[in-house]
């Protein structure tokens, strides 16, 4: 149908024109066709480097996107590291942290061990109790050597706490003032038998002495102690019965010290004190 239009159309235009002015149209619809090919090979060439341009572009942003996802993959792994290591330090610089803080504390209990002593010693002095007086000395002496130890490990700590021997020097003359006050109760006349006893291991600990020696000594005294009750004065009221009673309590803690050193207490001894070996020995008499 269209075919046939345009055949209508080259038919009219013979018509209305003559050969020449058709030529002329020839002419320039031939011009026409050739500017609108040329105008079509610019436009695909200028296309076709634009899809080419194109195509690079693609390939450069694959490339690069590769190499970001790289980068992305990398700085995840540093920073796991990174993470891992700070832990890791966090963790070394809390145990020495906690060194330091134990270090203090352990320098600390000392120190309030070394101040308290003093005052324990005087207490268990007066009591009698001259085992434990004994006993917080060597602790004492114990804690001192320690710390000294330990301050040549830390750089001269006690440097910084002077103290600590200013302590020291106030109890280390406590060991002759135990070792003296247990002779002086062993010659006592009515001690108990445990203060005794107490008496006699203060001085094993502090004066290092044989045991043999010791109770050679401890003999020699409580016979002293029992000579001394026996003897009576001119000046003196005390009766023949209260030197009696005296007599006896020396022996019976003499008697119960030995066992509670050597051995086990037999029962039939009293177990206790003095005043109870008072109301007993009379009635024998």
């Amino acid at each position: 149908m269209q075919d046939g239009r345009r055949d209508q159309q080259a038919d009219a235009l013979f018509v209305k024109h003559s050969i020449d002015k058709i030529r002329s149209i020839e002419q320039q619809t031939r011009h026409d066709i050739e500017r609108k090919k040329e105008e079509l090979r610019q436009m695909v060439g200028e296309r076709y480097r634009e899809l080419i341009d194109a195509a690079d572009t693609i390939v450069k942003m694959a490339s690069s996107t590769a190499e970001v996802t790289g980068s992305v993959q990398h700085m995840t792994e540093l920073c796991s590291q990174l993470s891992f290591t700070s832990h890791a330090a966090q963790e070394r610089r809390g145990d020495e942290e906690a060194g330091k803080n134990n270090a203090l504390y352990t320098l600390a209990i000392h120190m309030r061990v070394l101040v308290d002593t003093p005052e324990q010693v005087w207490t268990a002095m007066e009591r009698q109790q001259l085992y434990k007086a004994a006993h917080m000395f060597l602790l004492a002496r114990t804690v001192y050597q320690l710390m000294k130890k330990n301050s040549g490990k830390s750089s001269g700590l006690l440097r910084h706490f002077p103290i600590v021997h200013r302590q020291w020097a106030s109890i280390s003359h406590f060991r002759e003032s135990i070792i003296q006050s247990s002779y002086t109760l062993f010659t006592r006349a009515d001690p108990s038998a445990e203060g005794l006893l107490g008496a006699a291991c203060a001085i094993l600990l502090l004066d290092q002495c044989p045991a043999t020696q010791l109770l050679d000594v401890f003999l020699r005294c409580r016979l002293n102690a029992l000579e001394s009750s026996l003897s009576c004065d001119s000046g003196s009221a005390t009766s023949a019965k209260e030197q009696i009673c005296s007599a006896v309590r020396v022996v019976l803690a003499t008697v119960r010290s030995v066992c509670l050193l050597l051995g086990p207490a037999p029962t039939r001894l009293p177990r206790s004190h003095p005043a109870t070996t008072t109301t007993t020995t009379p009635a024998t008499t």
